[in-house]
């Protein structure tokens, strides 16, 4: 059961870890409005972190991680993307790599 108020809020927004169904989705980041509401709720102590995921569209790991950290760090916002591993290719590489592309690009993975 999604508190009131909130199922709006699931279908508009969709970046909880729960469809409006209560369907698990997954590969998608929580907002930050989420945790403003999860953090202040878990902090209140007036329900469990397993009552509170059922509540909101987040998990039982997200609210456990997110009140930890806010906890102890004091942070409530999110990393910054770390952007992944910096590319092996130089500009000449990518160049190549542009041209070879333009020459062919219907080739599959087995050629």
């Amino acid at each position: 059961m999604v508190k009131e108020g909130y199922s709006e809020l699931i279908a508009v927004e969709g970046t909880g870890t729960k469809s409006s169904e209560g369907n698990r989705i997954m590969g998608r980041p929580s907002s930050l409005d989420w945790r403003e509401r999860v953090i202040p709720a878990c902090e209140a102590g007036e329900e469990s972190q397993a009552a509170l995921a059922r509540g909101f569209p987040v998990s039982e790991t997200a609210v456990s991680c997110w009140s930890g950290l806010a906890r102890e760090d004091g942070r409530r916002e999110p990393k910054a993307h770390g952007r992944g591993l910096p590319s092996v290719l130089d500009e000449a590489d990518g160049a190549v790599l542009t041209a070879l592309v333009g020459q062919r690009n219907d080739a599959t993975l087995e050629e």
